[in-house]
């Protein structure tokens, strides 16, 4: 009786078989169900698949630290002028001072509540911690140069007012970033002869020199 029953679900199965349609790309989806789980070759390789655009949206956490903090320099400071060195690990910006100073300070606010400017509500955070790069260890450096539009040497004898106004810009921005979590050994500020309009940073990856090791020590 079993056997009978068997032979007889065997045959129901294979006219069902011999009379069903294939259709291509319903199979072709059940297969690659099946390579992801068994990690078998079941689907033709050669089978052209949609191809990949990178999308901002889509890939915040793609790309390393310098490609990050392109990223939000575009974003929330678009007149910028920036060059990335991969080989050497370093990138260049040079923005408009006026808006990279918005976006770093505490803009108070109004009589009528308005809320605080962007800069501290997103831009400094992320920047630093784009820098501390703490899921891979390896902390990246921020050098920033204030321009005061003449040689500082100079300018100590000729504008002194010029030199002070420049050097009080730089240690305001300073101890902004550095009380928004930055250690001090990831900043440097200074003033350097250059367009008073423009603040000019490097990003570079934090070394440490150790005079008892053979070479330098990274990000410690």
């Amino acid at each position: 009786m079993a056997l009978s029953l068997f032979v007889m679900l065997l045959a129901f199965f294979i006219i069902l078989n011999s009379i069903s349609d294939y259709e291509e790309n319903r199979a072709r989806n059940i297969m690659r169900s099946l390579e992801s789980v068994f990690a078998v070759n079941l689907t033709d390789p050669d089978i052209d698949l949609p191809s990949t655009v990178s999308s901002e949206d889509s890939s915040t956490d793609e790309g390393d630290v310098l490609d990050k903090i392109q990223n939000l320099f575009s974003s929330q400071i678009p007149s910028n002028k920036i060059k990335v060195d991969k080989s050497e690990g370093v990138m260049y910006a040079s923005v408009p001072y006026d808006d990279f100073s918005s976006a770093v300070m505490d803009l108070e606010k109004g009589d009528k509540g308005e809320k605080k400017g962007w800069g501290q509500e997103f831009f400094l955070p992320a920047l630093v911690s784009l820098l501390k790069n703490d899921q891979t260890g390896h902390p990246y450096r921020m050098d920033v140069y204030i321009n005061v539009g003449g040689n500082p040497a100079r300018m100590m004898n000729k504008d002194p007012q010029k030199l002070n106004a420049g050097m009080k810009n730089a240690g305001r921005l300073a101890g902004k970033i550095e009380s928004a979590g930055l250690q001090t050994k990831l900043l440097s500020m200074g003033i350097k002869e250059g367009d008073t309009e423009t603040v000019e940073m490097l990003f570079r990856p934090h070394i440490v020199f150790n005079p008892l090791e053979s070479g330098h020590e990274r990000g410690k």
